[in-house]
């Protein structure tokens, strides 16, 4: 009797090594496991411990780059300082945004009705009756 589908994949420490390198760099996991020619599922399956070690490097190098920039001491870079603070303490980057109406009063509102007569909508009743 055949075999069905592709054969078991066999990790080697060779891929584990190749894996979690390419994880440390960002490199999405379906890239990943495209390159290793598997399915998504089988890397995640075979090597989830070398993709979350190379992640966590990765935001390691860039909090550590990240932290340089925000704290250099002749030249610290705002932005920096500021996405830090926004992950790391809880900070919030929120705007505001008011409307007014004219010269800073309220909004007016206009609502329109419309008279429909009578006799107007018993035709459109009675043209819908004789439709259906």
């Amino acid at each position: 009797m055949a075999e069905r589908g592709r054969k078991a994949h066999m990790p080697t420490d060779e891929n584990r090594v190749m894996v979690e390198k390419l994880a440390s760099f960002g490199t999405p996991h379906d890239h990943i496991a495209l390159l290793m020619q598997i399915s998504a599922p089988t890397l995640r399956k075979h090597y989830r411990r070398e993709l979350d070690i190379g992640g966590i490097q990765a935001n390691a190098k860039v909090a550590e780059s990240l932290f340089n920039m925000a704290t250099h001491p002749t030249r610290p870079n705002a932005h920096a300082a500021l996405g830090w603070m926004n992950a790391r303490a809880g900070w919030k980057d929120t705007q505001r945004v008011e409307v007014s109406g004219r010269d800073g009063g309220a909004i007016e509102q206009k609502v329109g009705l419309a008279l429909v007569d009578e006799k107007q909508i018993a035709a459109v009743v009675q043209r819908l009756e004789s439709e259906y």
